[in-house]
């Protein structure tokens, strides 16, 4: 069955029907532990429900792939550090924009050039 959707959706390639059968496919090979392929089909899944913007199947990815972090014995130390370096990196980003627009005393920057700068 998996390999006739294939066929049909390899013609209708990037579509939501695909990232589902995609997922399918990761999910057939978390079953066969090869996690290397598993974790590739959970990316996949990832982006093509991101790109329309379809939010069931990114969570279906995204639960997918934790799977698959943690059944592939890839959850110790060294990606944990990983996650914390990225996540670290994620918060300076969203940051970023915020600090250049607030001065140092919490004021906006225009505000305090005006001269009318309120505390926030």
């Amino acid at each position: 069955m998996v390999h006739s959707c294939g066929a049909i959706a390899g013609r209708q390639a990037q579509t939501v029907e695909y990232g589902y059968l995609v997922r399918t496919r990761a999910r057939l090979s978390m079953r066969s532990k090869e996690y290397g392929g598993a974790l590739g089909h959970a990316e996949e899944t990832i982006g093509i429900g991101t790109h329309h913007g379809e939010r069931n199947l990114m969570a279906l990815g995204l639960h997918d792939k934790g799977t698959i972090l943690i059944g592939g014995d890839q959850c110790g130390e060294p990606l944990l550090r990983r996650l914390a370096v990225a996540d670290e990196l994620e918060a300076q980003r969203a940051v970023a924009p915020l600090a250049e627009r607030l001065g140092r005393d919490g004021s906006e920057t225009g505000d305090r050039e005006k001269g009318t700068a309120a505390p926030l």
